[in-house]
């Protein structure tokens, strides 16, 4: 703004310089002449009148440019102030905000010290939801009811420690390792395909176990699990060979043997009974994949009455 106002300032002078010397030029011009010669005062009006012309037209512009200067700096130092403006206008609005948050700060310390001694308030606590999961799985079969995954488990576990060949197996569990809890693996894979299959069975709880299993001749109803009770105590569970042998076939050792005491009914002796039979009666024994006709047979079935 300063060395605008400077500029302005000199093209005033250099105008009113110029307006002088076009009316002093012409006269001092033609009065040199005139002294020297006054018969040339006639010839110089010419001459003189283009110079005081070509003086007023520089004159002139000169004024013109100091116009446009002037509404320049007019139009700048709107701008400028304008700007000065805003930028104080900020300054104390930082300045405010700044004073604003000391003074929310104050009083949310005071408030504070007023409620330092009132007790706080315990959120009470939300009441607890049990999930599906927690609650377990839930079985359902083809017909009855549904099955807990515990209640599931408890029954297959039963009908395991009363079955003789699942005996034979937590023998061979027992000798193999120093707890006998440990399921053998035969004894786990049957468990998990009951389980896998569920769905598939018609579960009579007082009867046993029933599949609809696909033979040559068409589908026919076979007896997976069967279980005899005593009162509400499960004495005895004989399982189907035919699905044995087809769920833990890969298991199997040599050692699962078994004898027949009836058509369709075989019993898997333990170890002790295998030193108390004759050699006759261990003749008799086959392995359990021989067993014939395996869907039709049943392991761990009582002996019937003479």
């Amino acid at each position: 703004m300063r060395a605008l106002h400077t500029l302005t300032l000199r093209i005033i002078l250099i105008g009113a310089l110029w307006m002088c010397l076009s009316g002093l030029l012409p006269s001092i011009s033609a009065q040199t002449h005139l002294d020297v010669d006054p018969d040339t005062l006639p010839n110089l009006r010419p001459v003189g009148g283009f110079v005081r012309v070509f003086f007023y037209f520089l004159a002139g512009a000169l004024l013109l440019l100091v116009g446009v200067l002037t509404a320049l700096r007019y139009r700048v130092g709107t701008t400028l102030y304008k700007a000065a403006t805003d930028a104080h206008w900020t300054a104390d609005a930082i300045a405010d905000t700044g004073e604003r948050v000391d003074v929310t700060e104050v009083l949310g310390a005071c408030e504070a010290i007023e409620h330092t001694g009132e007790p706080a308030q315990v959120a009470e606590p939300m009441p607890k939801t049990e999930s599906p999961q927690q609650q377990g799985r839930l079985f359902t079969p083809a017909s009855g009811v549904a099955w807990s995954e515990s209640m599931l488990k408890a029954f297959l576990g039963t009908c395991m420690k009363v079955n003789c060949l699942a005996r034979t197996w937590r023998e061979s569990a027992a000798r193999q390792v120093q707890s006998s809890n440990l399921a053998d693996p035969r004894e786990a894979e049957l468990i998990r395909r009951l389980m896998q299959r569920w769905q598939e069975f018609h579960v009579d709880p007082d009867v046993g176990v029933f599949l609809e299993h696909a033979t040559p001749a068409g589908k026919s109803r076979v007896c997976v699990i069967s279980v005899t009770k005593d009162k509400h105590t499960l004495t005895e569970a004989a399982f189907n060979a035919g699905f044995v042998i087809e769920s833990v076939g890969r298991y199997l050792r040599n050692t699962d043997l078994v004898y027949a005491r009836s058509p369709g009914d075989y019993h898997a002796p333990t170890k002790d009974e295998l030193l108390t039979m004759t050699p006759g009666e261990k003749d008799c024994l086959i392995r359990l994949t021989d067993v014939p006709d395996p869907w039709q047979a049943m392991i761990g079935r009582p002996e019937k009455p003479q």
